[in-house]
C-alpha cells in the first residue's frame, strides 16, 4: 500500500503558450501605442523652449571656438547643441514619437523574420 502524496497536487490552469514572434509583435504594438500617446501628451503639454544657446552662437563665440578647437570643434559644438535641442519642450514629444516608431518597426521586422518557417526537408550546407 503506497502513501498518497501530501499535499495533493494542485491543478494548474491551462497556460496560453504564444509563439515568440507573436510576443515580439505584441511588444511592438505596445511600444508604438505608448510612444505615440506619450509623445503626443508631451507635445501637447510642453511649452516651446526658448533657445538659450542662441545668444552664445554669435560670430564672436564661433570665432573664439574655432581659434581654440578648430573647425572640427565648431562642428562638434553645433552637433551637440542640435542633439541637446531634441530633448526639450515640444521637440521632446516629436523625438519620442519618432523613436517609438523606429523601435516598433524593428519589432515588426524581427517578428516577421521569426515567423518564417524553414522547411525541414531542405538540405543545409555545412
Amino acid at each position: 500500500m503506497s502513501m498518497p502524496d501530501f499535499p495533493p497536487p494542485v491543478p494548474q490552469p491551462a497556460r496560453k503558450d504564444w509563439a515568440a514572434h507573436v510576443r515580439v509583435r505584441i511588444a511592438g504594438f505596445v511600444i508604438l501605442i505608448a510612444g505615440v500617446i506619450g509623445g503626443g501628451l508631451i507635445y501637447w503639454l510642453a511649452d516651446d523652449v526658448a533657445d538659450a544657446t542662441a545668444a552664445m552662437q554669435g560670430r564672436q563665440y564661433t570665432a573664439q571656438l574655432e581659434r581654440i578647437a578648430g573647425t572640427s570643434g565648431v562642428l562638434v559644438s553645433q552637433f551637440d547643441q542640435w542633439l541637446g535641442h531634441l530633448w526639450h519642450g515640444k521637440q521632446l514629444g516629436i523625438t519620442l514619437c519618432v523613436l517609438a516608431l523606429l523601435v516598433a518597426a524593428f519589432c515588426f521586422w524581427l517578428a516577421g523574420l521569426m515567423a518564417v518557417e524553414v522547411p525541414q526537408d531542405t538540405p543545409t550546407r555545412r
